[in-house]
């Protein structure tokens, strides 16, 4: 099959892409805040969580609590279920992005609410456990805390997410491999067990490659769409952004910069959940039924504090950038692969700047394609 590159956006791709990324930000808003939070606050508010707690008392005394959270994250799963139908299945199959059949969606919806859950309500104990055990001071140890966790996610689960999710298979082109081991190199990684391809396709057409694991666990994994739909100089850059991450140490500086950001998050609702929790009937942070207040407070602040994170998120990844251009030296392999890359995904490359702002870890593709103009043209003048 031919590629065609240098690769060219293609008119229907761009209009497209415009409706589809509208849909995608109505999406993030409806499940990543709106439902839960007011999942949580009608909970709350309307007298609901108190019940489910005495049901779980009622049920098995010992482990109510662990009952009861499960019990609270089983009617989420409900409450989100069509609406995660609709945006994950329906919409990504109308615009031609996934490829995956119903069953295979349906089994890894569940799977990811099953790991959800796995994390959620042992997270909900410990919070409870800090609640009891320092009602004043609480907020100080569940920030600390959240800094374990997030190091947990990032190190550790990565790698038993993509065993869990996808299909791989071991990357046998010897060429390909010295190459990314190469470019590896350059990022300070020299230690990399094995090289394997993620059958990506089985699920949908976006490409990616990622370094993931610790130590004799790290491996470099390729989409196969990658592969299969990109020339060797964009692999090459877009392999050289991965990398730049951890040239520039951005998992250990986003672990700890969220973990800052958490120090305020629980301070506020340290000062505003016993008097929210009393117009509810509930009176002490040792009572789990409680629990709704803090989600849905958590939920609503961290929403409101997102811009921050974004702009940190977006800073990092255009230094990732900037790490590609200077180590593969081919502006136009890294344009050519984001316009293929955008048309693949059908994302707008300038959307409403306050949606960039609020809701983009990565700047908008017309903003990264302007970086590569800009260092191509200042890398001329310096020749000359």
């Amino acid at each position: 099959m031919t590629i065609q590159y240098p690769y060219e956006y293609d008119p229907e791709k761009r209009r497209l892409a415009k409706t589809y990324t509208k849909q995608k930000v109505l999406q993030a808003f409806i499940i990543g805040a709106i439902l839960p939070s007011v999942f949580f606050l009608s909970i709350g508010f309307l007298g609901l969580s108190i019940p489910i707690r005495s049901f779980a008392s009622n049920l098995l005394d010992s482990l109510h609590i662990p009952l009861y959270l499960s019990l609270l994250f089983g009617l989420l799963l409900l409450t989100l279920a069509p609406f995660s139908f609709y945006f994950g299945y329906i919409f990504e199959h109308k615009y031609g992005i996934s490829t995956q059949k119903f069953g295979e969606w349906l089994k890894d919806f569940l799977k990811t609410r099953g790991l959800l859950n796995i994390l959620l309500v042992p997270a909900g104990m410990g919070l409870h456990l800090i609640w009891s055990s320092y009602p004043f001071h609480w907020w100080i140890i569940a920030s600390s805390c959240f800094f374990l966790i997030l190091l947990l996610i990032t190190t550790i689960f990565p790698a038993l997410f993509v065993a869990f999710f996808w299909k791989t298979g071991q990357y046998t082109d010897e060429a390909r491999i010295r190459r990314f081991l190469e470019i590896a190199k350059k990022a300070g990684i020299n230690a990399v067990q094995k090289v394997q391809i993620v059958k990506e396709s089985e699920k949908s057409k976006k490409a990616n490659a990622a370094v993931i694991g610790l130590g004799r666990t790290r491996r470099i994994l390729i989409f196969n769409n990658l592969v299969n739909n990109f020339t060797s100089d964009e692999i090459d850059v877009i392999f050289a952004h991965e990398m730049g991450h951890h040239a520039n140490m951005d998992i250990t500086r986003g672990i700890l910069f969220s973990s800052i950001l958490a120090f305020p998050i629980f301070f506020v609702i340290s000062i505003i959940i016993i008097p929210l929790a009393n117009l509810t009937g509930i009176e002490s942070l040792n009572d789990i039924a409680i629990f709704p207040v803090f989600a849905a407070l958590f939920i609503l602040i961290d929403m409101c504090i997102k811009p921050i994170y974004m702009a940190y998120s977006r800073t990092r990844e255009r230094l990732a950038d900037q790490f590609a251009l200077k180590v593969v030296r081919n502006p136009e392999a890294q344009i050519s692969a984001f316009k293929r890359l955008a048309d693949i995904d059908l994302e707008d490359d300038y959307p409403d700047p306050i949606i960039e702002a609020w809701l983009y870890s990565h700047p908008s593709i017309g903003r990264r394609i302007r970086f590569c103009e800009i260092w191509k043209a200042q890398e001329n003048s310096n020749v000359k």
